[in-house]
């Protein structure tokens, strides 16, 4: 500023109104304070974005799939079309048990896993089964037949959990 002042003669600053260098430099350190605190402040919320998107890819790379409600495949040596049957009904009994989870408490849900673990333990037998006579039919439409089963269960309780609503 004081470059400024000098090159100005006396007689232009004699025009301007009292103070005005002065708060034209304190104008000028405001801007410039407050522009460093802006870049700052946009560093610090995009450091912040990317490490919440580096560990939410980080939590989908290392995601090991609930062992507890996503039986093994069964049919994991018959052909592709079977294991893909599988994988969808697996997935659907999954999406379903968590219409549920959304519609009830802890306890019922509790209850409601309890009563449909007599499908878990019939798909473990026919895994059995299965280990047995691998390929033969009727164990493949007996696994099938199961977990259609199981969905139609899972379709009424959601059905009467929505009539009690």
């Amino acid at each position: 500023m004081d470059l400024l002042r000098n090159k100005f003669s006396n007689s232009i600053q004699e025009d301007l109104p009292e103070g005005h260098f002065s708060r034209f430099e304190a104008k000028l350190n405001s801007k410039l304070h407050s522009s460093s605190e802006k870049k700052t402040l946009y560093i610090s919320i995009y450091a912040i974005a990317a490490v919440f998107i580096a560990a939410l890819l980080l939590s989908f790379l290392y995601q090991k799939p609930d062992t507890k409600t996503i039986n093994v495949l069964i049919l994991a040596q018959e052909s592709s079309e079977l294991i893909e049957t599988e994988k969808y009904f697996q997935y659907q009994i999954q999406e379903k048990l968590n219409q549920i989870d959304a519609l009830v408490d802890k306890i019922e849900q509790k209850k409601i896993k309890k009563d449909l673990l007599g499908f878990d333990s019939e798909l473990d037998n026919l895994k059995e089964d299965y280990k047995q006579a691998p390929g033969d039919q009727r164990v493949v439409n007996a696994v099938i037949n199961t977990y259609m089963m199981k969905i139609e269960a899972i379709d009424n309780i959601i059905n009467i959990v929505h009539k009690y609503i």
